[in-house]
């Protein structure tokens, strides 16, 4: 017991032990094992949209906002909101709808300025009847037209969002 103590001394006298301890403490908080997260593939976005300038003068611009899907299988846009900004109030809309039935009514909401820009709110609604088609099948699309009083390009038109009655 004396010649253990004795070698353990020594080795604290030159500081080999603490230069060990020092090492295998380091050494082990690099190789403690790391909980790998599985990886997820990204959810493909359920829509595509594209700004279009139809028509562009100095006082007014038709603009359109095509909406498309862009999933493997169709969505429902029964009460489908749009909602983007723009440099003006948009208080009217109107649109074309060739792969779904046309909207019972076309809500359309610009409460405000938000800075320097107008958000506006455009809610779909369509009526019960069975006949009523609100299937938007994969690569379908429809297409939302309103008017600008102001040069507009296809940066007037940003932050386009639709809601969760997106449903894939």
């Amino acid at each position: 017991m004396n010649g253990s103590i004795s070698v353990l001394s020594r080795l604290l006298e030159g500081r080999w032990l603490s230069g060990i301890l020092l090492a295998l403490i380091l050494l082990s908080g690099f190789a403690l094992p790391v909980k790998a997260e599985p990886l997820q593939a990204p959810v493909p976005a359920p829509v595509k949209t594209e700004v279009i300038v139809n028509s562009s003068g100095a006082h007014w611009s038709n603009v359109s906002i095509k909406v498309t899907n862009s999933l493997s299988k169709a969505i429902d846009v029964r009460n489908v909101q749009v909602d983007f900004s723009a440099p003006a109030a948009v208080n009217s809309v109107w649109g074309s709808f060739p792969s779904v039935s046309y909207p019972g009514q076309i809500k359309v909401n610009s409460p405000g300025q938000d800075g320097e820009l107008f958000r506006t709110s455009v809610v779909l609604t369509f009526a019960s009847d069975s006949w009523i088609n609100t299937s938007l099948k994969p690569g379908s699309d429809f297409t939302l037209q309103f008017g600008l009083p102001l040069l507009a390009t296809s940066h007037s038109v940003s932050n386009i969002n639709l809601n969760s009655a997106v449903n894939p």
